[in-house]
């Protein structure tokens, strides 16, 4: 079988042929290849591109879907989450189409968020392996989505997994927590929850907000909106907190760490437990979790502190 990758101009022109014989058959790869709306009612969605195959479920007009290729007279395509595939003469294929939430995960680390459908549309953020985000639209080979942050931008097609598809893979989903679970979160775990939100977000020197931090800016941003009354830098947070040994850290507690160039407190993160921190980290450019045995981390230790102010 040839496989090959097609617009949405081909694929108007495919889906016209197709309405009358199987002239052709298209991968139906991972990548998205634009929207598609539904033209008729009680559309079977199949688990296969045949008329015997199982059905999944049934669309109806004005439905949405994410058309990822063509195969005969058949689209494969994401609906509610969910691959599968529906008979190409019912689904009308557009480029760019809003779609509803669907619930998704970022699947690789340090993906870029961009303003626009394009690998040159200026990033507004990365985000990390298992960053949930909603998918609200598609755009060529490109998502549209919104973060936990209200931020909505784009993400190319391969690194987004929709739950529905996880879930079929036997994937396991990050957990919901419940009413109950969350009354009996410890402050620390309060903290620390606040803080992941940002995962990804820039670094920028003198950062101090959700556009962009530094490493001081985002652990006295976290602690501000989490009713603390914080120093700003990451000298003075040194000082703020009561020292605590290495074997005494519990979550929410701060770690401090040295530079090449100064044995003071230069860099500051926030530990999450199991040996990791949270921090803003000039070196990747973004907020991302690393572990206290990491080889830099490990010889730059200075020490822990619990906040007294």
């Amino acid at each position: 079988m040839r496989i090959f990758k097609k617009s949405m101009r081909g694929l108007a022109v495919a889906a016209a042929a197709a309405a009358s014989a199987a002239l052709l058959t298209v991968s139906a790869g991972a990548v998205s290849i634009g929207g598609g709306i539904v033209n008729g009612t009680d559309l079977n969605f199949r688990s296969e591109p045949s008329t015997s195959a199982p059905t999944l479920g049934t669309a109806t007009t004005g439905d949405t879907v994410i058309i990822t290729g063509i195969e005969g007279e058949w689209y494969s395509v994401i609906f509610k989450g969910q691959d599968g595939y529906m008979f190409a003469q019912f689904v009308s294929p557009t480029l760019s189409i809003d779609l509803a939430d669907a619930s998704a995960t970022i699947n690789s680390d340090a993906v870029r968020i961009r303003e626009s459908a394009s690998y040159t549309g200026e990033i507004m953020a990365y985000v990390n392996k298992d960053t949930p985000v909603t998918v609200i639209g598609v755009n060529d080979c490109w998502y549209k989505v919104r973060t936990a942050l209200d931020r909505v931008g784009y993400v190319f097609c391969d690194y987004v997994t929709f739950d529905a598809q996880a879930a079929a893979a036997d994937i396991p989903l990050q957990p919901t927590r419940s009413a109950a679970a969350a009354a009996e979160q410890t402050e620390g775990e309060r903290i620390v929850e606040f803080a992941k939100q940002y995962m990804g977000t820039p670094y920028v020197y003198g950062g101090a907000s959700p556009s962009g931090f530094d490493c001081s800016g985002f652990v006295s941003y976290v602690l501000k909106n989490c009713g603390y009354d914080p120093t700003r830098t990451s000298y003075t947070l040194y000082d703020q907190y009561t020292h605590i040994e290495k074997s005494e850290l519990q979550v929410g507690d701060l770690v401090f760490f040295s530079s090449y160039s100064s044995w003071g407190a230069a860099h500051v993160g926030i530990y999450i437990g199991d040996n990791e921190f949270i921090h803003s980290s000039s070196g990747s450019g973004y907020v991302k979790i690393n572990n206290l045995d990491d080889s830099y981390y490990a010889l730059h230790y200075k020490g822990a502190g619990r906040y007294i102010g």
